[in-house]
C-alpha cells in the first residue's frame, strides 16, 4: 500500500543547500518506490493546512522555531539534521531557544535523525522519549565517481565545500594552513574554497588572516558555483578539509569521499561518522594538522588514505536502500 507522506521544509529550500539535500533525495527514493511525496515549502506566516490528511508528515528540524501541528491528526516526525546546534551562546534574535526546542521536540510523535551522533545528541540535549531512527544519508549513483591516483604529489591539492560562515569555520582551516606553512615554507599546496559566505564572513575572518600568513598565492575562494561543476572541483583535488562544528553527517564530505580524496577532518567533533568510515584524520591543533599534511605529502601514503576513503563510500548503503528501511520503519506507526 502506497503511504502519503509531506515533508516540509523551509520556504527558501532552493537556495539552502546541506541538509535539505537530504530531504530532495529522500523524496525521490520514496517516490520511485511508489510513495506519494510532497515536499512543501513552510514558513510561519503560512502556516501548514493539508488539503488531504498524509499518512505522516515529517517537519525539518530547522522549522522547529516555526512549528504550528494542533491541527495535524497523522503522526508528525521530525527530520533531524543538526540538533547540536539548537543550543544557542549567541544573543542574536535569530537563535532559538532551548525552551523553544524543547516544546519542538515534546510535540513530536517520533524523529529521524541524520547519523547516530545526531541522535545522541538530541536525546541527551531535550530528553526525547518517543520512538526514534537514525538514516544515514545515502550513497548517490554517479558513475563518474571513482579512485584516481596520485602519481606526484609534489603540489598537495586541499579542497573545501560549502557556505563560508561561523559554524562551518572555515577561517580555522586558513589559520592552520598559516602554522603549516611557517614551519614547512618549501612545501608546495593549494587551498581551494568554494560556495556561498554568510555576513561577508570571508571579508571579515578569512581575508584578514590570508594576507597576515602572506597566502594570497596559495588560497582561493571561487565563490559559489554551478553544482554540475562541483564534481569537476572534487576530481582535480587530493584532500578534502572537513571544518563544520555541527555537521551530523556531511553531504560534500560523502561526495569527496565518493571522489576517492583523503579526507582530514578540523570540525573537532563534526561528521566524526563519515570520518572514521574514511579513515580519515581528525585534526585537534596545529601539529596535528602539520603531522598529518607531512604524512600525505608522501605519494604512497596519500594513495592508501584515497583508496581507504573511496572504500568506505562504497560501504554506504545507496538512497533507495535507506528508503526501503525507512519504509518498514514506518509501517511499526501502522
Amino acid at each position: 500500500m502506497a503511504l502519503k507522506v509531506d515533508i516540509l521544509v523551509p520556504l527558501s529550500w532552493q537556495q539552502i543547500s546541506g541538509g535539505n539535500h537530504y530531504n530532495l533525495d529522500l523524496a525521490d527514493s520514496l517516490t520511485k518506490k511508489g510513495q506519494h511525496v510532497r515536499l512543501i515549502p513552510y514558513a510561519h506566516d503560512t502556516p501548514y493546512r493539508p488539503r488531504v490528511e498524509p499518512d505522516f508528515v515529517f517537519v525539518d528540524s530547522i522549522l522547529s522555531g516555526l512549528w504550528l501541528h494542533e491541527s495535524i491528526k497523522a503522526p508528525c516526525i521530525g527530520f533531524i539534521h543538526l540538533p547540536k546546534s539548537f543550543i544557542k551562546t549567541s544573543s542574536s534574535k535569530h537563535d532559538r531557544t532551548l525552551k523553544e526546542d524543547k516544546e519542538f521536540f515534546a510535540s513530536l510523535d517520533a524523529c529521524i535523525f541524520v547519523s547516530r551522533h545526531s541522535q545522541k545528541q538530541a536525546l541527551n540535549s531535550f530528553d526525547f522519549k518517543g520512538p526514534s531512527w537514525v538514516l544515514e544519508p545515502g550513497r548517490i549513483k554517479v558513475g563518474a565517481l571513482g579512485l584516481e591516483p596520485s602519481q606526484d604529489v609534489s603540489t598537495l591539492r586541499l579542497l573545501n565545500v560549502g557556505r563560508l560562515d561561523d559554524n562551518k569555520n572555515q577561517a580555522e582551516i586558513v589559520h592552520w594552513l598559516g602554522s603549516y606553512a611557517h614551519k614547512f615554507p618549501k612545501r608546495s599546496w593549494s587551498m581551494t574554497f568554494c560556495g556561498p559566505q554568510c555576513s561577508d564572513y570571508y571579508e571579515r575572518k578569512m581575508k584578514p588572516l590570508i594576507e597576515k600568513y602572506e597566502l594570497q598565492n596559495r588560497v582561493c575562494w571561487l565563490g559559489p558555483i554551478p553544482k554540475g561543476e562541483v564534481p569537476k572541483l572534487y576530481s582535480k583535488n587530493d584532500c578534502y578539509l572537513c571544518s563544520s562544528r555541527y555537521e551530523s553527517w556531511g553531504i560534500a564530505l560523502m561526495d569527496a569521499m565518493g571522489h576517492g580524496l583523503a579526507v582530514l577532518n578540523t570540525a573537532k567533533g563534526g561528521a566524526q561518522e563519515l570520518t572514521e568510515l574514511a579513515q580519515g584524520f581528525s585534526v585537534n591543533s596545529p601539529e596535528d594538522f602539520s603531522v598529518y599534511m607531512e604524512y600525505l605529502f608522501n605519494p604512497k601514503h596519500l594513495n592508501l588514505s584515497k583508496k581507504n576513503s573511496y572504500q568506505g563510500f562504497v560501504q554506504l548503503a545507496t538512497w533507495d536502500q535507506q528508503a526501503e528501511k525507512l519504509l518498514k520503519w514506518l509501517e511499526t506507526f501502522q
